[in-house]
């Protein structure tokens, strides 16, 4: 799968859900709550999967919450980006409203044409519905939306300006491992 940019403006916004996390009953808070193995290995496919795409990260923005730093952690580790560099982002976490989060995008600088923001849902899945306003699917843990937008400044980031461009799952990730473990990608 190739992802091809529309224009030289089209900027890409990565939407990278925390994996399958400790469960609430184990004595942390929620705010400690690790990945799980299973999410471990299932945001690692999912990043390898990102990786095979070619995309040249220009941000990551993650929630402070352990399970989407994790996940930001084991996302910037396959895509070749310095985990010094990932920012920590209050509203990913504390915020059940998208308005926070759709401010700080539209803040993001011009220089930045590709960003992943590590969080959790429900806003993951609101944003995709307010850029995208029809998304095929639900963000699954440990999964990766990419949107694309064709615009020329991160501040014309509106409601239905986005278009999904992939959408890449840990369930479809592991499917695509063929039985002599070479990975491979849907056809675009």
């Amino acid at each position: 799968m190739a992802l091809v940019r529309a224009s030289r403006n089209a900027r890409l916004l990565l939407l990278v859900r925390h994996g399958k996390a400790a469960p609430k009953n184990v004595g942390l808070t929620d705010f400690e709550r690790v990945l799980t193995e299973e999410g471990q290995a299932d945001c690692d496919r999912v990043a390898r999967d990102v990786r095979m795409l070619g995309l040249k990260l220009d941000l990551i923005l993650s929630s402070p919450a352990d399970r989407a730093l994790e996940t930001a952690h084991l996302f910037a580790g396959r895509v070749n980006y310095p985990y010094s560099q990932i920012g920590i982002v209050d509203s990913l976490y504390t915020s059940p409203a998208i308005r926070p989060q759709v401010a700080l995008i539209r803040t993001l600088k011009k220089s930045v044409r590709t960003v992943a923001l590590c969080g959790h849902n429900p806003s993951f899945d609101q944003l995709a519905s307010y850029f995208i306003c029809n998304p095929a699917r639900s963000l699954a843990k440990g999964a990766v939306m990419g949107i694309s937008f064709d615009i020329e400044s991160w501040q014309d980031a509106g409601r239905g300006a986005g278009r999904c461009a992939f959408l890449l799952s840990p369930k479809e990730s592991a499917e695509r491992t063929s039985s002599s473990g070479r990975r491979r990608l849907p056809r675009a």
